[in-house]
């Protein structure tokens, strides 16, 4: 066997990031299985008009779940991978973990209930679907459970069980949504979208209990003041990005029911669930290895040498997917949703460019997390979502069509790129070794 092939097989025998990647390639494939014959079930059954709808129903769900956690999850993956080898010190951050999830969900589990009436007028124009937010408050508890044992998992690097966690819920999900969309219809798919991974998580506490390694006191009211203020310094990045972001798309997507119909709507949320569903195996990745990779650096010279190594494995991969999904569009179209779904053909070149752009940006702004910056986290989080709604209306006005939301999701990503290079300009290219 040729030097150079050997070379080359060793590295990907010995690379972690490859291992990972593998591992979580297999739950996302599953993932992307499940969400295809879920997507087309709710394509076919309710049409481009309820697919809008539901886009509504998973962007409060995103918003709630990071305030029922308290925005600390990113928190419990540093911490805990920060201190995996002191076993005191990581009982206490788990306890207190889910001390504080669990009085959080509560809280705001109570809230959604009480506001039932409200929320389902505001999300959906119709009071009727007050039952989907007192499910989904009633269930909240477990859905908050659910994310912060993955986040445990993902942080003790336990990345077999955070795969098996990923697949058994991803199953457990299209089994819901389908059964749900199927005999209750609309109301069902709002249902299923909203609360699936509250049901999951009774999987995810059989997957855990049965792992001796894994010991997670579900019930153990001990918190540890300390370790509680060192997980909300993670709180005010986390809660910003899941509220102001889900909250930009609902307003956009409120803006484009009304300018045009919710069927043109439910056009842009089909390539919009299209990119989280596709782009999943990279972000999964960049969540799993980059994250806590990017934590345990020291100086600019690791830091440089775990961006520059990730990177050269994840964009080009993320740019050959991308570049045989534009070529496959109209079979894409076909296999995920109807021939009802043709017209959102023309979105893909702009918004299949916005992810590649957005996959590249991630490889800088992950340091934001890594590195706990939280004021110039907040500030790009809170002006960028600005900049996509403004740029949606005025290009929905321009273009007079859904055209113009893609198009302005595009340009947001290109001047997010340009603001992270700029940013981290002095840390990439700084030959010192202090993080700058």
């Amino acid at each position: 066997m040729p030097d150079f092939i050997k070379t080359v097989f060793n590295y990907i025998k010995q690379s972690e990031l490859l291992k990972v990647v593998s591992l979580t390639g297999i739950a996302t494939v599953i993932k992307f299985i499940t969400g295809f014959f879920s997507l087309k079930a709710i394509a076919i059954l309710i049409g481009p008009d309820g697919v809008a709808l539901v886009g509504q129903a998973v962007n409060f769900s995103t918003i709630l779940l990071t305030i029922s956690t308290g925005g600390i999850t990113f928190g419990i993956v540093k911490l805990i991978a920060d201190n995996s080898d002191n076993p005191e010190r990581l009982n206490k951050i788990i306890e207190t973990s889910i001390t504080f999830v669990l009085v959080c969900s509560i809280i705001a589990g109570f809230i959604v209930i009480f506001l039932s009436d409200y929320l389902s007028e505001k999300f959906f124009n119709d009071v009727q679907y007050n039952y989907v937010f007192i499910i989904f408050g009633s269930t909240l508890i477990f859905y908050s459970l659910n994310i912060t044992i993955l986040g445990v998992l993902n942080g003790l690097r336990k990345y077999r069980e955070f795969v098996w966690v990923n697949i058994s819920n991803s199953i457990f999900g299209l089994i819901i949504t389908i059964l749900f969309v199927y005999f209750f219809g609309l109301g069902g798919a709002l249902v299923s979208a909203i609360s699936y991974q509250s049901f999951a998580f009774v999987i995810t506490f059989i997957i855990i209990r049965r792992n001796n390694e894994i010991r997670i006191k579900f019930i153990s009211y001990i918190y540890n003041i300390k370790i509680l203020k060192q997980l909300l310094s993670y709180s005010l990045m986390s809660l910003t990005s899941a509220i102001v972001i889900p909250t930009s798309q609902i307003i956009v997507r409120s803006l484009a029911m009304e300018k045009f119909s919710a069927v043109e709507a439910g056009y842009w949320e089909a390539i919009n669930r299209f990119s989280v569903l596709s782009m999943g195996f990279f972000t999964t990745t960049l969540g799993v290895y980059y994250l806590p990779a990017l934590s345990k650096t020291k100086d600019n010279i690791e830091l440089k040498s775990v961006i520059i190594s990730t990177s050269r494995i994840i964009l080009p991969m993320v740019l050959v997917f991308l570049s045989i999904t534009f070529i496959a569009r109209d079979l894409v179209i076909e296999l995920l949703y109807s021939k009802d779904f043709y017209p959102m053909k023309s979105l893909f070149v702009w918004q299949l460019s916005g992810d590649f752009i957005r996959i590249a940006a991630w490889m800088l702004s992950f340091i934001f997390l890594a590195k706990t910056m939280t004021k110039q986290f907040v500030i790009t989080e809170l002006i960028f979502p600005i900049i996509f709604v403004l740029n949606s209306i005025i290009l929905m006005n321009l273009t007079n069509s859904i055209e113009g939301i893609s198009q302005a999701y595009l340009i947001n990503k290109i001047l997010y790129l340009i603001t992270m290079i700029l940013l981290f300009k002095k840390t990439l290219w700084n030959s010192t070794n202090g993080l700058s």
